[in-house]
């Protein structure tokens, strides 16, 4: 305890309290089998492009980046451990100085953000969510300087933000769309096309990457994935998925707080209120035209963290609820980031067939090509285990993908 209590004077409480979370994650990261997309990524972070099939490159830099030091899961996995940690620090730094000071404000940060199964997911499985995470962080950041002051170095980094959002994850185009339709008086600023001029220029390897391969992501993701039908079950299961990756409890309570005291939240917060529910919204009218993936939406848990952790820090009626939706939902998650160590139904769920499964198909193969058909994700997986090249041979009826 007296460890505990001195390593918290000399580095802080909440910067002790995410670096325990992210040994966690690290430990995670390690005794956890790679899931199919996280080995689909590895294939991308052999060959580094400005673009694949469909996503922007940012994911596979930083699989790559971590395989620079570890060649198993950790490696694929690292950068995400990090940049999760350092996300946590620029959610933090985005509470002003006078709500961080109040009493139990840095506790309740920490508890509403362990509490989202957004949060947990991506500090240690690494997809295109993760940049995006990060960058979303860093443009809430950008934003907030350039609301405070429109000068060049503003908005410099507000264009570099705003392309880090577009090479995680074409996500990060609705956010900026967003960010400037809940702020209309933007559009009034020099810095702001300034700003989209810069940042179509930061792009451009990308966009040109896309010109050379005939626009193949723009074409899958608009037309090839979606039917563009209306069916009932896109938007209720949208609003199903969106709570699981909130987390209900803390969503309920969000909107309660926020629309009982409405009036009370000031200005500096009403970018997040209006930036949470922008996200929400957007993605719930797109339900009515194609498939939402519960995942979509989970950068707007970094708004909503912002606003519930203000609006219960002020009113301390609330803040055992959260500490309670803490608790159960951390003995929750823990319980599935054990279940996905351990031979579970739900490892066998999430990561499917792992090492065994792969190694029995090199012994029978003895040294001869391997093909899966209609699965890249299993290809990508016999390579990552066995280190022999495999390939995936798609009928027509299958989806294409690198």
């Amino acid at each position: 305890m007296s460890l505990f209590r001195n390593l918290e004077n000399k580095i802080g409480r909440i910067n002790l309290l995410l670096l325990i979370y992210s040994l966690v994650n690290l430990f995670q990261s390690i005794f956890t089998y790679i899931h199919d997309d996280e080995a689909y990524y590895w294939i991308y972070s052999k060959d580094l492009e400005w673009g694949y099939f469909d996503h922007p490159p940012a994911i596979a830099l930083l699989v790559k980046i971590g395989g620079l030091f570890f060649s198993s899961e950790i490696g694929v996995r690292l950068m995400t451990v990090l940049l999760s940690f350092i996300t946590a620090k620029l959610i933090w730094n985005l509470i002003p100085e006078n709500i961080k000071v109040l009493n139990n404000s840095e506790l309740i940060f920490f508890a509403i953000l362990i509490a989202v199964p957004g949060f947990n997911i991506y500090s240690f499985i690494t997809t295109p969510d993760v940049p995006l995470i990060f960058s979303f962080a860093l443009y809430l950041h950008a934003l907030k300087r350039i609301n405070e002051k429109k000068s060049l170095i503003n908005a410099v980094l507000w264009a570099i933000a705003a392309s880090l959002l577009i090479y995680s994850k074409y996500h990060g185009g609705i956010i900026i769309l967003v960010s400037i339709i809940v702020q209309p008086k933007l559009l009034k600023n020099w810095t702001t096309y300034f700003t989209g001029f810069l940042a179509l220029l930061l792009i451009t390897p990308h966009l040109y990457w896309q010109y050379n391969n005939d626009f193949v992501t723009f074409d899958y993701h608009l037309f090839q994935r979606t039917s563009g039908a209306f069916s009932i079950e896109n938007p209720f299961g949208y609003i199903v998925g969106a709570l699981g990756v909130l987390n209900p409890a803390l969503m309920v309570i969000m909107i309660l707080l926020t629309f009982k005291y409405k009036k009370l939240i000031s200005k500096e917060y009403k970018l997040y209120f209006r930036m949470f529910w922008g996200i929400v919204i957007f993605f719930f009218f797109y339900s009515f035209r194609a498939r939402i993936e519960a995942h979509w939406v989970v950068a707007a848990f970094i708004p909503m963290t912002i606003l519930l952790h203000n609006l219960v820090v002020k009113h301390h009626k609330y803040q055992k609820s959260i500490k309670n939706i803490a608790i159960v939902s951390v003995i929750l998650l823990s319980l599935a980031r054990l279940a996905l160590v351990f031979p579970t139904p739900l490892q066998s769920l999430v990561l499917k067939y792992n090492n065994d499964f792969y190694q029995d198909i090199e012994n029978v193969a003895d040294g001869k090509n391997v093909v899966f058909l209609n699965t890249y994700q299993k290809a990508a997986k016999y390579e990552f285990f066995t280190g022999k090249k495999s390939y995936s041979l798609n009928s027509i009826y299958y989806r294409k993908n690198i």
